[in-house]
């Protein structure tokens, strides 16, 4: 899904900490340090949970896709390998860094006719443009000529021309993707234009994971893609959720509070340390498809929705979009809640509304106002 070259780090230590490996798959732990479920010296106790987790793993769209579950539920790990391997089926069809997967197939004859495609990546297209209307543009799965274009352009030690920027931008047109629901084929209106899913793919694949233990009665677990596509299943026993830390976006070591969350997905987007500095000026690898050029506003960007595909597309939206955006987003769409950092605001600043939105049935939020971006 992801480029080879591609540095996902920042998004994954936002939430994670750099403690991440080595931290996870024995217990669930007191320290509050990590994301997910973090060990602790087995003579102590923890607070929130007495029992053990089981974890299984496998690399994939440039990443490691990891599942954490009770270990009470020990038969169930059959199952969750088979949930793994079917992250690498989804790779092998979704992947534009495989010359023979299906989405490249699209890619490079969706301008000559239709090309029939299987109905769930079908769907999933079809949801991806609509996400892309519903943010305006901000998320868009068609900005893969954007995003070499600046690679191309980092790699020369330069910054794009106009010229460039916008017949890159021209080519980012998802309204020029012709859909075919009775044949479920699709086509491309002009040539150049192609999808990536870069930005929603790995919530994709979290989500078909989750929906395929859920169908074989596994309910307790914590799946993830990359540690930023994230869906928390049921709880453990005796416990309200699965904890997450939120670190500070420019120091992993920093814990800004805490998500206790169940049933439901998170996306995690962020600029962190991967920028491209010419003549002094530093350019992020997040580029806005609207105008062509990096967002430049936001620090990191976090969604909780109902599904992670969701919370994965409007992270990076939100990300694009900034406090603004994110605050009408929501008014619309109130099954979200969110949290956006923007360089020149507070972090409890970036939290009011993030509380607005949350159904604290499900939800539990503590945080330390004392850090300031």
């Amino acid at each position: 899904m992801n480029s080879p070259d591609a540095n996902s780090s920042s998004r994954r230590e936002f939430l994670i900490g750099r403690s991440f490996v080595d931290a996870i798959g024995v217990a669930f732990g007191q320290t509050g340090k990590t994301l997910l479920p973090a060990p602790h010296n087995t003579n102590n106790t923890s607070e929130m949970f007495s029992g053990q987790l089981l974890k299984l793993q496998r690399q994939a769209m440039a990443c490691q896709f990891a599942c954490i579950w009770p270990a009470e539920d020990r038969s169930q790990t059959a199952l969750v390998s088979d949930a793994l391997e079917l992250i690498g089926e989804l790779e092998e069809q979704l992947s534009i860094y495989r010359p023979h997967s299906e989405l490249s197939r699209l890619n490079e004859l969706g301008n000559e006719h239709p090309i029939s495609i299987e109905p769930q990546l079908f769907e999933l297209l079809l949801r991806a443009v609509e996400f892309w209307k519903q943010t305006q543009g901000a998320f868009n799965p068609c900005s893969r000529p954007l995003t070499l274009l600046w690679r191309e352009a980092r790699k020369q030690g330069r910054v794009p021309t106009l010229a460039e920027i916008d017949q890159a931008v021209e080519l980012c047109r998802p309204d020029q993707v012709s859909f075919n629901h009775e044949q479920q084929a699709i086509s491309f209106q002009n040539a150049g234009i192609s999808f990536d899913l870069g930005a929603i793919g790995k919530g994709y694949a979290v989500d078909r994971a989750v929906r395929f233990l859920q169908e074989n009665n596994q309910q307790s677990f914590l799946f993830h893609g990359g540690q930023s596509s994230i869906y928390a299943g049921m709880a453990p026993k005796n416990c309200e959720g699965w904890t997450l830390s939120l670190n500070h976006p420019l120091d992993s070591k920093r814990v800004l509070g805490s998500l206790t969350v169940s049933q439901t997905g998170i996306g995690v987007s962020g600029a962190g340390v991967q920028f491209h500095t010419v003549d002094g000026i530093s350019y992020g690898h997040l580029i806005d498809p609207r105008t062509g050029w990096p967002s430049t506003d936001v620090l990191h960007a976090v969604v909780l929705a109902p599904t992670a595909e969701q919370a994965d597309a409007l992270a990076t939206a939100l990300f694009i979009g900034g406090h603004e955006f994110a605050e009408s987003y929501h008014k619309n769409h109130p099954e979200i809640a969110y949290l956006v950092i923007e360089k020149t605001n507070t972090f409890k600043c970036g939290f009011q509304n993030f509380v607005a939105g949350w159904d604290h049935t499900r939800f539990k939020l503590n945080i330390d106002d004392k850090y300031r971006i």
